[in-house]
């Protein structure tokens, strides 16, 4: 009786160490758990029931499954983490799948800044860094409270951000960027992002953080932004629809 095929996953596995590739990977891995995994381990469970049904004492039919599957029965287990085997022929344990199909779903949140269609966003005065807006909770995994433009952190860990906020210089002058996330309770900088600049009148700029920080549970956390000079705000795209001006996504590391 031939065993039934089964065919590797090809892709990249998702990593924790890399969130920005995560939910990609993950989706392409679901992908083929769907079409080709779940199919061809259901036709195996069928194949291995067959045989359990056909022998007569427990020990038979190990016997018989260890002669059909080449001696494979008796192997190293996969690890239930990265589904690594001593057996490249040995597909994943049922443990190991549902293992890994719990992990994919990583938690996670974003908010954004929106205003309605044609509206201008807020603009900024200082020279300084200053709490921008949040005034949207697009999705929440996670235990974090939106209120008042700042985002209080329910539960201790570490987590990964990546953030945009959109401005444009509306002054005679050149202008410089940046924007930050930083924790108010701490009064420290939790990650810390890029600079842009703009000339007089110039087109918006965008402005970017990514990284990993750590809070402690109760901690205030605000997206911040910095401009050299005055007379600098988000403009509308004027598109007829919702003006998305920032927006702040976030991940449960541990």
């Amino acid at each position: 009786m031939p065993v039934p095929d089964f065919t590797p996953y090809a892709g990249l596995l998702p990593s924790e160490t890399d969130p920005a590739t995560f939910p990609a990977r993950a989706e392409a891995l679901m992908a083929w758990f769907t079409q080709t995994g779940a199919p061809q381990l259901a036709a195996l469970v069928t194949f291995l029931n067959g045989l359990l049904e056909e022998e007569a004492t427990v020990l038979d039919a190990l016997t018989a499954l260890e002669d059909s599957l080449g001696g494979l029965a008796f192997r190293d287990v996969l690890n239930e983490l990265d589904f690594a085997s001593d057996s490249e022929e040995r597909p994943p344990s049922q443990k190991s799948v549902g293992a890994f199909a719990r992990s994919v779903a990583v938690p996670q949140a974003q908010f954004s800044y929106t205003e309605p269609a044609g509206v201008t966003g807020n603009a900024w005065n200082t020279s300084a860094f200053t709490k921008l807006d949040i005034n949207t909770e697009d999705k929440n995994d996670l235990d974090i409270t939106l209120s008042a433009n700042t985002l209080t952190f329910g539960t201790a860990g570490t987590y990964w951000v990546e953030a945009w906020s959109n401005v444009r210089n509306n002054s005679t002058g050149s202008r410089h960027f940046a924007c930050r996330l930083q924790n108010a309770t701490a009064m420290t900088t939790a990650v810390i992002g890029a600079g842009t600049a703009a000339t007089a009148y110039g087109p918006s700029a965008n402005m970017h953080v990514s990284g990993q920080f750590t809070v402690s549970a109760g901690d205030v956390i605000e997206l911040q932004g910095y401009t050299s000079g005055s007379s600098v705000a988000p403009n509308p795209a004027n598109l007829g629809q919702t003006e998305l001006y920032s927006v702040v996504k976030f991940w449960r590391v541990s």
